[in-house]
């Protein structure tokens, strides 16, 4: 039983660090769409 707690809890980890990595990709794709904008602008 307690085994099965551990391996869900890793699930549970995994499934969130994803979460974060598709926020954390979000949140590039953001930030080099501002950058092209600041270049577009200064140019």
């Amino acid at each position: 039983h307690e085994f099965r707690k551990n391996v869900s809890l890793k699930v549970i980890n995994t499934e969130e660090a994803t979460i974060d990595l598709e926020k954390l990709h979000e949140w590039e794709d953001s930030l080099e769409k501002f950058i092209n904008f600041v270049r577009t602008f200064i140019a």
